[in-house]
């Protein structure tokens, strides 16, 4: 639901995950729109985030959606 009204809403979700990449993408296709999000990595708090040690295969999955991109990125 919260992908859905990112799109809908045109929100700028953050993303720390492939499986919310995965559902931005397909809300997005569905409503035929692009979505922004923001990346955000775990920089030693362990708590929500990409580590910076896995961002580059994360960064090679982002790379395969087509109604998603990135704008900015948060720690």
């Amino acid at each position: 639901e919260e992908a859905r009204d990112a799109v809908r809403f045109d929100l700028v979700p953050f993303l720390f995950s492939i499986e919310v990449a995965r559902e931005l993408e397909k809300e997005a296709e569905r409503e035929q729109k692009k979505c922004s999000y923001h990346l955000k990595f775990d920089t030693g708090m362990t708590r929500l985030g990409v580590r910076p040690e896995d961002s580059g295969q994360f960064l090679d999955e982002l790379s395969k959606f087509n109604n998603i991109s990135m704008q900015g990125v948060l720690t």
